[in-house]
């Protein structure tokens, strides 16, 4: 951790907000809670260029429970923004470092030397390094891995036992930078890969076929997004409840076309994009969930990260894989309010525990709870017991349209030219 965060407790936080010359924002965690630690580097690094003007503070609420009523937090990571005291906006969840950027720009908060490059155009890596033999070894450890049933879908890369996602079974590491260092692909792809992962011998030795050695594939990943925000096949507008996320879609599909196609961007493009989707996303209402996880995986590319960039793609993947969720239960005839029901559930449990004494509810409590739920939403429950027993065939259904698109961009990824030569 950053040495300018500083640990907030009960007794710490309150002086801190009423004596603080500066904005405070609040990063409301627990060390169990990946996600947080996920969002943790990025609240590192906007620290550390914010010494002057922000103080960052970190409260741990599995310590402090009680935080969460009071600033009526249901989930984490929450970043609360506070001035004089008195909380002026939050964000919810994971976020690249260009949305907590535009985020605390939009209130006047600037965070020195964060500046991302408006597009990936810097290629760090030739694929496999251009080692046919690499390729080779590679190939057989994934096949192997899937022919033995140990490449798992996860919410993030992970390694262990033997098993794992994708790029983790690749680098027998979770970590994408080895990731990254033992296949010289970059993190973009390596992340995109988790969400459309090869489980199968026959779909490892498809992939591996497309993604030949000594090719550039750095673009491949903002590429495959962006077919998949605008393909015809894809019925957005009617996907999409709010016109406004859509209308935000079709101008970053814009964008991206005239950036893909050679053309620049101006920064002000980006930055008024970037704004627009972060301030939609701020005010949506819980119901839609595709459209907030649009609008933050909108708001993450605007500009796009580096496909080096770690951090920002990892956040981008993980909303991808909730709204590549949202979008199976829409196929299955989910209405919109079906689908706003588990936050429901979650938010019902939460009350319940906040009116225990303890403020915890024991495996009894929890069990009889569970039961009461089901009985007073039989309907509901039923639907979503169906719907996850019938998940893993859904999910591949899905999978593979997707992954022959990723597959026919690699197939066609050209071949890399060293900055050398």
């Amino acid at each position: 951790m950053s040495d300018t965060i500083i640990t907030a407790s009960d007794t710490s936080l309150d002086a801190l907000l009423t004596t603080s010359d500066k904005p405070i924002l609040l990063d409301l965690w627990a060390p169990w809670c990946q996600p947080c630690k996920t969002l943790a580097p990025l609240l590192n690094t906007i620290a550390d260029n914010t010494p002057d003007n922000l103080t960052v503070a970190k409260l741990d609420v599995e310590q402090y429970p009680a935080f969460m009523q009071r600033f009526g937090v249901r989930g984490i990571p929450t970043l609360l923004l506070f001035k004089n005291g008195q909380e002026i906006s939050r964000q919810i969840g994971v976020k690249t470092l260009a949305q907590l950027r535009g985020w605390l720009e939009s209130h006047e908060i600037a965070i020195q030397n964060t500046a991302q490059p408006l597009a990936d155009t810097r290629v760090t890596w030739s694929t496999f390094y251009g080692d046919a033999s690499l390729h080779a070894f590679l190939h057989q450890r994934l096949r192997q891995h899937a022919a033995d049933g140990n490449i798992e879908h996860a919410f993030s890369p992970y390694w262990q036992d033997n098993k794992g996602s994708v790029s983790a079974a690749l680098a027998h590491n979770a970590d994408i930078r080895i990731f990254e260092r033992i296949t010289g692909l970059p993190a973009a792809l390596g992340l995109l890969l988790e969400k459309l992962p090869s489980t199968t011998p026959e779909q490892v030795d498809a992939l591996f076929a497309a993604l030949a050695p000594g090719k550039t594939v750095d673009g491949v990943a903002l590429r495959w997004l962006h077919h998949w925000l605008s393909h015809e096949g894809n019925p957005w507008s009617d996907w999409l409840a709010d016109k406004t996320v859509d209308g935000l879609r079709q101008q970053w599909v814009q964008a991206i076309s005239r950036l893909l196609a050679g053309e620049s961007v101006a920064e002000s493009e980006w930055t008024a994009l970037h704004q627009q989707a972060i301030s939609w996303e701020e005010k949506a209402a819980t119901e839609l969930g595709l459209e907030k996880n649009v609008a933050t995986i909108l708001a993450s590319l605007s500009p796009p990260p580096a496909a080096s960039d770690a951090d920002s793609w990892r956040s981008i993947s993980i909303t991808l894989g909730f709204a590549l969720a949202q979008l199976l239960q829409i196929k299955d005839g989910w209405s919109r309010e079906e689908r706003a029901t588990p936050d429901k559930r979650f938010r019902w449990f939460q009350a319940q525990e906040e009116a225990t004494p303890s403020k915890k509810l024991t495996d009894e409590q929890i069990t009889a709870l569970r039961e009461q739920w089901f009985q007073e939403n039989p309907d509901f429950s039923a639907k979503e017991d169906a719907f996850y027993q019938r998940y893993p065939q859904l999910s591949e259904a899905q999978k593979i349209p997707l992954q022959e698109t990723l597959w026919a961009l690699l197939h066609r990824a050209p071949a890399f030219k060293s900055q050398l030569d």
